[in-house]
C-alpha cells in the first residue's frame, strides 16, 4: 500500500491478479468506515480524499489470505 501517508488516493498492489478481495477501512475506535468488494483486480486505488485526517487500519481479505495495514490520511 502506497502512498503511507496518504492525501487522497491509496493504491494497493497484489502479486498476481485477485479473484476475490474485500477491503474494510476502519477507524482508530475500530468503527467500519468504507466496504468494498472487488474481483479480478492485480490493482487497486482507493480515494481517501472525503476522510477526515486520521489514522486508518486497512482491512484485505483474500479467499485464503488475510493482511491489515495501518494507513496515515493526511
Amino acid at each position: 500500500m502506497y502512498p503511507n501517508p496518504v492525501d487522497s488516493e491509496l493504491i494497493i498492489d497484489f502479486d498476481y491478479q485477485e479473484e476475490f478481495v474485500i477491503v474494510k477501512i476502519c477507524d482508530m475506535t475500530g468503527k467500519l468506515v468504507g466496504e468494498f468488494e472487488l474481483s479480478g483486480a492485480s490493482s487497486i486505488t482507493l480515494y481517501l480524499s472525503e476522510f477526515e485526517p486520521g489514522v486508518y487500519f486497512v482491512e484485505l481479505n483474500g479467499e485464503s489470505w488475510r493482511c491489515s495495514e495501518r494507513v496515515v490520511k493526511r
